[in-house]
């Protein structure tokens, strides 16, 4: 940055429900009225209302069954936010040589979290879940953009969809 400007970066890490989604990820950056000489402190509202904020905008598309690890994860870690065991993750990541080591995310930049499926014409989220033995709401919850769509409503065309079976539910 020169003179008159600052520099920053902005990070975010989708929740796990974010998955399929795909959006406007928008950012204000303001300057408080102080740092321009009033002595008063302006709200954002106001720095907004007087111009002294910058917009900016980028399109976002978040990937299905894919996690960015982040500095100190485990599969155990990770596990936990999906909803899902340790065990399942390591079966569909084979290059984790150790599954109680944390992830360094220089060496594993994303890992897999769940199986895509290709739901064909006939398919819905119903016959998805009765194939998996995974409850619709399971296939809901790592699908945004599949959220508020009619469980049985069959899919127009070919569509993924992230399944993170529950292999142990399954097995009982």
């Amino acid at each position: 940055p020169g003179v008159g400007s600052v520099g920053g970066f902005l990070t975010w890490a989708p929740a796990p429900h974010f998955g399929g989604w795909n959006g406007l990820m928008c950012a204000a950056a303001c300057v408080p009225e102080s740092s321009c000489g009033n002595a008063s402190a302006s709200p954002p509202a106001a720095a907004a209302a007087a111009g002294l904020c910058s917009y900016y905008c980028v399109q976002i598309r978040v990937e299905r069954c894919v996690y960015s690890v982040l500095k100190d994860d485990t599969l155990s870690s990770i596990a936990t936010r999906y909803q899902t065991n340790w065990l399942q993750l390591w079966f569909l990541n084979p290059k984790v040589t150790h599954p109680d080591f944390s992830l360094s995310p220089a060496a594993f930049p994303t890992i897999n979290v769940g199986r895509l499926y290709l739901a064909r014409w006939d398919d819905s989220i119903e016959t998805a879940s009765l194939r998996f033995a995974v409850p619709a709401a399971r296939i809901l919850s790592v699908n945004a953009d599949l959220v508020g769509r009619d469980p049985t409503a069959v899919f127009a065309a070919p569509q993924s969809i992230c399944i993170i079976p529950d292999s142990c539910a399954a097995a009982a």
